[in-house]
């Protein structure tokens, strides 16, 4: 690891196309410490049977409300019920009201629905542990319903990774386009379905009796701009391997178009699009992301090798004391060809041991370290082909006078 610059050294020159490195002026926030006092019981429905992943929320009784509903950041959430519905959580002293929600079916437009959860009070003294309680839902588990079904295009291909959201209730279709919203109340629903990526937002309207599981529901959407050509290509790893479930989006140069993901054979394409040039970018949880930009159109066998990130594992310290620093901000560059860097990740963090991790390609790694009252300084990192790597960097104090 090698030391570069020093206070103030230059971030470097950015080149053209590429976005200016954020700004982080502000600091990681300090988590909220833990409440003195335990509360633990069991959720459970109308029916008195146990609830799972339940989740329960604590609000201050002098809370402010709107239309029976207390804003989220009168909220907090204090346990979630595991599989038998049973919960144990922290809370401070004081008075309080328990209650419980599942799959948001408590949410509402201005906050959480007071008005309708079955409340328990309690009032803890310092340190209290209180045992026992019992929080129940306003509805019964068996009486809720389900909606389930698959998202395509004008062609009747799956969609991979649309959103498809009812009321408070959301999720996105999976590598089939297949969906499933659960814990849905009975009554006439709108389910609405949204690809950002070039397509027009659709929605269906489906009549839930209680307790109904519907399947089969078809949810099209339609192309924004339809064009003539096609884009196509192929993703593998520096082994030869196909890459699935790559992210491949075509981008023109104020914005992404459309996005596809690669299937087990690690191939993509794009049809109907229009225009004459593209930019086209894949990218994977543990890879390296690559750009190729100004692809012709039309473009096939347009293939990608993607490296693998490696590990990388930091601990900030004191360089005087040696004691973990745990607030500070990072800006990391990897360089190009040219020597330019180019930046690909910023992040405010605090830890209590001063650590943080992040995913880089191999070669040279240039880690910008910001703190409160300690100077500005730059590293450089040498990060090898495989395995991880683990650095220890210094930060040096400012004196009492600069402070």
């Amino acid at each position: 690891m090698k030391k570069m610059g020093g206070p103030g050294a230059s971030s470097g020159s950015r080149l053209p196309g590429m976005r200016p490195v954020p700004r982080r002026d502000k600091w990681a926030p300090v988590p909220r410490p833990k409440g003195d006092c335990v509360v633990s019981g069991t959720v459970v429905d109308e029916d008195g049977n146990p609830v799972a992943g339940a989740a329960v929320l604590a609000v201050k009784p002098n809370a402010p409300q709107k239309d029976g509903m207390v804003s989220f950041a009168h909220v907090r959430r204090v346990a979630t019920a595991d599989q038998n519905g049973t919960f144990k959580g922290n809370i401070r002293h004081g008075k309080w009201l328990l209650a419980a929600n599942r799959k948001n079916l408590l949410n509402g437009r201005w906050g959480f629905k007071l008005n309708r959860a079955k409340t328990v009070e309690v009032d803890l003294r310092e340190d209290e542990e209180r045992r026992g309680l019992t929080l129940t839902l306003p509805f019964s588990l068996s009486a809720l319903c389900s909606v389930s079904g698959t998202v395509v295009d004008g062609d009747g291909v799956p969609l991979a990774h649309v959103a498809v959201w009812t009321d408070y209730q959301k999720t996105h279709t999976d590598a089939d386009g297949r969906f499933v919203l659960e814990g849905l109340t009975a009554g006439e629903k709108s389910i609405h379905a949204r690809n950002a990526y070039g397509y027009r937002d659709a929605a269906t309207t489906v009549d839930l009796q209680p307790g109904q599981k519907l399947d089969g529901v078809v949810i099209r959407l339609e192309l924004k701009d339809k064009g003539e050509f096609s884009v196509s290509g192929a993703v593998k790893d520096g082994d030869g391997k196909p890459v699935a479930g790559a992210t491949v989006y075509l981008n023109t140069k104020r914005r992404s178009i459309r996005r596809t993901f690669t299937d087990k054979d690690g191939f993509y394409e794009f049809k109907a699009v229009s225009g004459n040039k593209v930019t086209v970018q894949v990218s994977k949880s543990g890879y390296v992301s690559k750009v190729l930009s100004d692809v012709e159109l039309p473009a096939q066998n347009v293939d990608f090798v993607l490296e693998r990130r490696v590990n990388v594992k930091l601990t900030v310290v004191d360089s005087t004391t040696g004691r973990p620093v745990k607030r500070y901000n990072v800006r990391c560059f990897s360089l190009d060809a040219g020597g330019e860097r180019r930046h690909f990740r910023s992040q405010s963090v605090y830890s209590e041991e001063g650590r943080t991790t992040f995913g880089a390609a191999p070669g040279d790694v240039i880690v910008v370290i910001e703190a409160p009252d300690y100077r500005k300084d730059e590293f450089t990192l040498r990060v090898p082909e495989a395995g991880s790597c683990e650095e220890t960097l210094g930060l040096i104090p400012n004196p009492q006078d600069d402070k």
